[in-house]
């Protein structure tokens, strides 16, 4: 579990993200099998150096590390007066449960106290592999009109013309609000891979700090045309989830729920928006046309059974 010790070493971290508060933790992961743990490095006078929070859940045929749907990062935090930074991820890696038969985590793109230079050979001495992935980070300096500057030219238009077409409002996660949130992935036949208590937890926990907004786009007619929920910590507001329906396609609602998303954290005065990255290519383009710049970020990995390497194999062969 995420103890007293850890939740008082983030607290002392100025650095901290939201992806490190243990409270955030267990509320995005609400209904979702397995438990939070984590690993640890220790000064010599014994008190907290550096932590790794996993999630770690049974299988038939053993323990896995690995990342519920909604946890998006998972990485290590590091004092700011940590050095040898090398040395204390390897300890970290050590600290993790033995015999697990496969691990899967995804790391913050690099910043102070998270992801130190040189972190990738430390990793691959451990036997983890290392693959990058691709984000899209949005700046959020200045105001809205240096905000709508930045998008794209097409963007602009649409934007534009959906603050004419429809009115987006903060409300509370409710059934329909959640039909709205799904319904793109229901129209591609893709299965919803997260709980719906999941957002409401996550909800429920951030919204009266500021730190979390569930957007709905309405039509001129009334209707739910698109929906978002974004959260916050100091620094970064994170585009978790979007859908709109089909009659909202037209009206670029889900262009706007995200660009309301973006105005939301800029106001809260986060200076960049994380969109949390996408395979999807036309999903990767829309994050462009809305000011995100592909950042690379840290898929780390290890399979320690000989027939999850070969499922792996398997998977990256499709």
């Amino acid at each position: 579990m995420l103890d007293a010790s850890y939740r008082g070493f983030v607290a002392a971290q100025p650095h901290a993200g939201l992806w490190h508060e243990a409270s955030f933790l267990t509320a995005i992961c609400t209904g979702e099998p397995g438990a939070w743990a984590y690993a640890s490095s220790r000064a010599e006078d014994g008190s907290l150096r550096a932590v790794l929070p996993y999630r770690r859940k049974r299988r038939p045929d053993g323990w896995t590390v690995h990342l519920p749907p909604l946890v998006r990062y998972c990485g290590p935090l590091l004092a700011a007066s940590t050095t040898a930074p090398r040395r204390v991820y390897l300890e970290l890696l050590r600290g993790l449960p033995s015999g697990y038969v496969s691990f899967d985590q995804t790391w913050p793109p690099p910043s102070e106290g998270t992801v130190p230079p040189g972190y990738g050979v430390a990793l691959a001495d451990r036997g983890f592999g290392v693959s990058l992935r691709t984000t899209h980070l949005a700046a959020l300096d200045g105001d809205e009109s240096g905000l709508l500057a930045r998008l794209g030219s097409s963007c602009r238009y649409e934007v534009r013309r959906a603050k004419r077409r429809l009115e987006v409002r903060a409300v509370t996660p409710t059934p329909v609000f959640h039909d709205c949130l799904e319904a793109s992935l229901r129209r591609r036949g893709v299965a919803v891979p997260y709980r719906r208590e999941s957002v409401d937890a996550a909800w429920l926990l951030l919204a009266p700090r500021g730190r979390a907004v569930c957007h709905a786009a309405y039509a001129a007619t009334g209707d739910l045309v698109g929906a978002s929920f974004a959260v916050a910590d100091a620094r970064t507001g994170y585009a978790m989830l979007s859908g709109a329906r089909p009659e909202g396609r037209s009206l670029a609602a889900g262009t706007y729920v995200h660009y309301a998303d973006m105005v939301w954290a800029q106001r809260g005065g986060c200076t960049r928006f994380d969109f949390l990255g996408s395979d999807d290519p036309g999903i990767a383009l829309n994050r462009r046309r809305l000011g995100g710049r592909p950042t690379p970020y840290p898929h780390l990995y290890r399979d320690a059974a000989a027939w999850t390497q070969a499922l792996r194999w398997w998977r990256g062969r499709r």
